[in-house]
């Protein structure tokens, strides 16, 4: 047998409320906000605070599950006819379950739904959390989810139906919003389900029929690639702007005030031609600040630092600004960065291989480091230290980059350059440099680049060090080195040097190799062609003619079993 009642509960003393003693205790009568005349016992809390002990509003259900357990259940009913009747139901799945017309775990199910969603999305976030997901990956799922279930109206878990779902996201395509971005929505709901399901929350997850909009049909942004001048102007800038943003020439402009007209004193635009005359004057103003030049030189180096790991490394924004000094493999051969697993997105730990440029840009990073941080209080050790301050919004940076150096954001095609696009002109870059498509899958750490090239490439093959000896060279410091004030040639001229000798790129391609730093090796060596053996096969023709023997063969194999039935 079950019985409903109201719990005990405290509440704060009404403001309104006349006390009055009776039988030795304290009694507080107030009027509740429809009118109605409360009472209830005056107690003193641990605190000090007067409380007033009352009956809860709603009635409280208690019973025998499934199991023999005894469980309270808050009905939510104000009035006991309405409890008895949700207790009745309680007691009669109770009665199922232990007659094996229904499951305990059903039954579990059952028991939260009429639990609040925005209970159930904070112990899911806190799941995430203790998977090491990003704060900006909490934040992102919090919001999506919080909207979706705000404006379709669900408050409760067995709210959560797909056909209210489905409508909201066909009225934001209406509102011309993009599929990605209703896309994103659906995943954040999805995902919450989905761990519903597997919390025993839900028995199935009610989004598994909602299909993702077609993104490649909806494409709003399409991103592009830096070409070799577009980097080696995009690092000048970035490692000169912020000394040469105070050394800008003052002009006077007039501006109209009602009737008059009245002079302001403005510092004119930065132009990329006169970032070393700017560089300069900075430098003599800020003559009497020199720790405050000092600390806007270091700051460009920094950006201009962030900005050549990524084009040259493929590294993502939040990959860079999770590396640490002790990641830095500087006498490894070859040197590399070691990628945390918790700060990949694939969730896989890798070694970055380097190139020696950026490896020596690298060293005195960290050798002028040590002499400013002398005067930081620094808690941790060196080697947990950042390696770089990545800000979280350096597309803002990038963007006034951009706008100095005098790069289009939006090219005539409708194609823009953002943070990312640094990591697309990584794997550019490659593919001009002569890279095989599984080298730049390699080292780009993607997980599928086809069934045929996954399959049948030898992963002992690779060779992604030699690969980026192919990269351009891209200078940090000076504008009397970098000779991109009058930028000729095409993108394979420009990551050339003359007299440079350049190993060839393996052909086969795969994941990964024993030495650190280095994805895998070629056992192919580059061969410089003579007279002699120019009319000679190489090893990658024979290779392929290979290939081409064996279908001839299959093919004539086909024919005579065709022929012959005992074949």
């Amino acid at each position: 047998m079950g019985s409903v009642y109201r719990k005990t509960v405290t509440r704060p003393l009404p403001k309104k409320a006349t006390l009055a003693t009776k039988g030795g205790e304290q009694i507080a009568t107030w009027r509740d906000a429809n009118g109605k005349k409360q009472t209830g016992i005056v107690i003193l809390s641990s605190a000090g605070e007067r409380r007033v002990r009352t009956k809860a509003g709603t009635y409280t259900a208690t019973y025998r599950d499934g199991a023999g357990e005894v469980q309270d259940v808050a009905t939510g009913c104000r009035s006991r006819d309405a409890a008895l009747a949700r207790l009745n139901e309680l007691m009669s799945r109770a009665e199922k379950v232990r007659s094996g017309a229904l499951s305990l775990a059903d039954e579990r199910v059952a028991d939260h739904r009429d639990t609040l969603l925005d209970e159930l999305l904070e112990e899911y976030l806190q799941q995430l959390k203790m998977k090491k997901r990003s704060t900006t990956h909490l934040d992102d799922c919090r919001r999506l989810s919080t909207r979706v279930f705000t404006e379709c109206r669900f408050t409760v878990l067995r709210d959560l139906e797909p056909e209210p779902l489905q409508q909201w996201l066909h009225k934001q395509a209406e509102k011309n919003l993009s599929a990605r971005t209703r896309n994103s929505y659906l995943q954040a709901v999805r995902g919450f389900c989905r761990w519903c399901v597997m919390a025993g929350r839900l028995n199935e997850d009610p989004t598994r029929r909602i299909e993702k909009a077609v993104e490649r049909l909806d494409r709003r942004r399409e991103r592009r690639s830096f070409t070799a001048d577009e980097l080696q102007r995009l690092l000048y800038v970035a490692r000169w702007r912020p000394l040469a943003e105070f050394g800008r020439e003052v002009v006077r402009t007039d501006v109209e005030i009602g009737s008059s007209r009245a002079g302001r004193w403005l510092r004119s635009p930065l132009e990329y031609g006169r970032i070393e005359e700017a560089v300069t004057a900075a430098r003599v103003v800020l003559n009497d600040n020199p720790s405050f030049a000092g600390e806007l030189e270091r700051r460009g180096l920094q950006r201009a630092l962030t900005y050549k790991i990524m084009a040259l490394t493929g590294l993502r924004r939040g990959e860079v600004a999770s590396l640490k000094v002790k990641d830095f493999h500087h006498e490894a051969k070859p040197p590399f960065l070691e990628l945390k697993a918790g700060a990949a997105k694939n969730r896989r730990a890798a070694e970055i291989p380097l190139r020696e440029d950026l490896v020596e840009d690298l060293k005195n990073w960290l050798a002028d480091w040590a002499v400013s941080s002398v005067n930081q209080n620094q808690t941790d050790e060196a080697g947990d230290s950042p390696l770089l301050s990545v800000p979280q919004q350096l597309v803002k940076s990038l963007d006034r980059d951009l706008a100095v150096a005098g790069i289009a954001k939006r090219d005539t095609r409708g194609r823009t350059l953002d943070v990312h696009s640094l990591r697309h002109s990584f794997a550019t870059l490659l593919s001009v440099g002569g890279a095989a498509p599984r080298v730049a899958q390699a080292a780009l750490r993607h997980s599928d680049i086809g069934l045929t090239m996954n399959t049948y490439t030898d992963p002992k093959l690779l060779d992604v060090s030699s690969a980026l000896l192919r990269l351009p060279k891209l200078q940090l410091d000076g504008w009397a080195t970098t000779g991109m004030h009058h930028p000729k040639g095409s993108l394979v001229e420009s990551t050339v040097h003359p007299g440079t000798q350049l190993p060839s790129v393996a052909v086969a391609v795969a994941v990964t190799s024993g030495q650190p730093g280095k994805l895998g090796q070629s056992p192919v060596d580059s061969v410089k062609k003579s007279p002699t053996t120019r009319n000679q096969k190489t090893p990658r023709k024979q290779a392929f003619s290979g290939v081409s023997q064996g279908v001839a063969d299959g093919a004539r194999t086909r024919d005579l079993r065709n022929h012959n039935p005992m074949l």
